[in-house]
């Protein structure tokens, strides 16, 4: 038999703001979390809601969003809203 390990899903969604609000939050902090919580058994996804919402997004029209979550190393993408 095969032993089944715990998998851990980090998910987020509803991003809009690479910097942070009030001193929390943006894509730095998100990735310092996921970073923190990430383990050889974790799946980390983003579902919907991420290419527009900031005037940075708006500009590139979502590439720079794009760029983003590939260099936090996403696993899985939900599009839509």
């Amino acid at each position: 038999p095969v032993a089944l390990g715990t998998i851990r899903i980090l998910t987020i969604n509803d991003v809009y703001a690479f910097q942070p609000v009030q001193g929390r939050g943006g894509y730095a902090e998100i990735t310092t979390l996921a970073d923190k919580y990430r383990t050889e058994n974790s799946i980390f996804t983003i579902n919907g809601d991420f290419l527009g919402g900031s005037s940075l997004a708006e500009f590139f029209q979502g590439k720079c969003v794009i760029d983003v979550l590939n260099a936090m190393d996403i696993n899985m993408c939900v599009i839509g809203n």
